[in-house]
């Protein structure tokens, strides 16, 4: 267990309510919670204040105001949603467990369970290794946190030998359907043509899908001093780069892999984030919530 993981497992309580209070100062403040609108009927109207979504005035009405300094718009309420089923399929292959991304996807996952806690979503989740899964079906998520980290801190199921992405999407797909909210915490480490069916596939499933890809900044930049040998955690293969020339070629091979795993999340428009380490993870909170409100918006449709 490395030193990140282990801060995260010895200190889970402390990650826990840091995440909660990310995710709560960003749920809660001046303005109405941007949760309000992700329903589909209009309950109310009402000025528009600073921070509102542009996309809910009404143009109509905003028109029909008078206004002798400055224009007056009014925006659009709308009536809460019915509780969302939401299934997060976490990737516990062997490349997660390289330098911080097991860390990083664990404090993602505590985020995204907050969130769900926060509306009031049942959430269900999938971990899987070569050798083992966990499957919690959707449920209240108030508890699930200290539930999960507890079985994945003490090793009841790590980063382990080589999992398929379409292999974690067969094992779910008999419990999703259309009204299911996906989310995917992955790493890079997938061949391109096994994603792209593992992403078809969900997307024909579900109506609304997510992505949180984690990376280690190791993965970025391929030293360039020495000779180096490269190992796949995975497939247990090596590589070794010992032309001057080559840490610039395999660096290029390994940015046009990122494009192309990047570039089928968005030709099938899934909101994505990528995340290196705990402080960033930290950091891009609202975007993770962006991610889970864009999926919620998407399954209301």
């Amino acid at each position: 267990m490395n030193r990140d993981l282990q801060d995260v497992c010895k200190f889970k309580d402390y990650v826990v309510e840091l995440a909660k209070a990310r995710v709560n100062s960003l749920l809660v403040g001046e303005k109405p919670s941007p949760w309000k609108g992700l329903g589909v009927d209009v309950e109310d109207f009402r000025e528009y204040t600073y921070g509102d979504d542009y996309r809910n005035i009404d143009w109509k009405i905003s028109a029909r105001l008078p206004y002798i300094e400055n224009p007056r718009f009014v925006v659009k309420e709308f009536g809460e949603e019915k509780a969302l089923n939401t299934i997060i399929l976490l990737d516990a292959s062997a490349s997660m467990g390289f330098g911080l991304k097991w860390a990083t996807a664990l404090t993602s996952l505590i985020i995204i369970l907050e969130v769900a806690r926060k509306l009031k979503d049942r959430i269900g989740l999938i971990v899987k290794n070569s050798e083992k899964k966990l499957l919690v079906l959707p449920t209240g998520a108030s508890g699930l946190d200290a539930y999960i980290l507890s079985k994945l801190c003490r090793g009841k199921i790590k980063p382990t030998g080589h999992v398929k992405l379409r292999e974690v999407v067969d094992e779910i797909y008999p419990y999703i359907s259309r009204r299911f909210f996906i989310v995917l915490i992955t790493d890079f480490a997938h061949e391109v043509e096994d994603f792209r069916e593992a992403i078809k596939l969900l997307k024909e499933k579900s109506l609304g899908l997510g992505a949180i890809m984690v990376q280690d900044k190791r993965e970025l930049k391929v030293p360039s001093n020495g000779l180096i040998t490269l190992k796949d955690l995975e497939t247990e293969s090596t590589l070794g780069l010992l032309r001057s020339e080559d840490p610039t070629l395999l660096s290029a091979i390994l940015k046009r892999h990122f494009r192309a795993i990047l570039l089928t999340l968005k030709s099938h428009s899934i909101p994505y984030v990528q995340l290196n380490g705990l402080i960033e993870t930290l950091h891009k909170t609202s975007k993770i919530i962006s991610i889970y409100g864009r999926g919620r918006e998407a399954t209301y449709v």
